[in-house]
């Protein structure tokens, strides 16, 4: 059966959109996103206005889909104001036709909490003041368990949804409905990577959102 539900992003910049020109020696370099749009895409209300200048594999997911799409990513922003804001939103908006893919970025990013949860930017400690807290292990075990509450939460209400490990780099925690791109790699980064050695950890490009929405695009129609 088709899969019928809007796709609803929350991440980082890499959830955000596409950057076709950080690289120029990216081989797949100046594809084209898919247009005309048939479908409505809507940036939610703090996420970058520049959504549209180009792509992301959350529009190009809901266009093959046949779809609308509501992208809440912000450059910058961490697993922290993810969590929330997804809170948030589940708690305010109807999301009986919602599926939820979230972004996961790194893991070193440190958010302070704003009730004003989705129209404001979160403070973030600066890296180097941040490095004199950090602990990676104590990190790992706090955002994952996090994200487990999450998905706890959004099962609870019936919320259909999924974590792509955008940048982060760790394990993929088995109890979690993880996308695992093709050849068993867990992250994004990794498979863009093993296809293209002129990539080197930037902002993924046009052609790499296009293919990711037909990753999800496959997943999504054979479960």
């Amino acid at each position: 059966s088709m899969f019928k539900k809007n796709i609803i992003g929350f991440g980082c910049s890499f959830v955000r959109g596409s950057v076709d020109d950080e690289n120029i020696r990216r081989l797949n370099r100046g594809d084209v996103p898919t247009r005309p749009l048939k479908q409505n895409h809507m940036v939610g209300p703090y996420a970058s206005n520049s959504l549209h200048s180009q792509t992301s594999f959350i529009i190009e997911l809901a266009e093959l889909l046949g779809v609308d799409s509501i992208n809440h990513s912000k450059g910058g922003s961490g697993i922290r104001s993810l969590v929330f804001k997804c809170l948030k939103y589940v708690e305010t908006e109807n999301t009986d036709n919602d599926f939820i893919i979230f972004g996961l970025s790194v893991f070193q990013r440190f958010e302070f909490a704003n009730d004003d949860i989705l129209h404001t930017k979160w403070n973030k400690l600066p890296k180097e003041e941040y490095a004199k807290y950090y602990d990676k292990i104590g990190v790992d075990f706090e955002l994952n368990s996090l994200l487990k509450m999450l998905h706890v939460y959004l099962d609870s209400k019936n919320i259909p949804h999924m974590f792509i490990n955008t940048m982060y780099d760790g394990d993929v925690e088995n109890d979690l409905p993880y996308f695992i791109f093709p050849n068993g790699i867990t992250n994004w980064r990794e498979y863009i990577t093993k296809h293209d050695i002129t990539y080197n950890y930037e902002h993924p490009n046009i052609s790499d959102h296009k293919l990711l929405g037909k990753l999800l695009f496959d997943k999504l129609n054979q479960d």
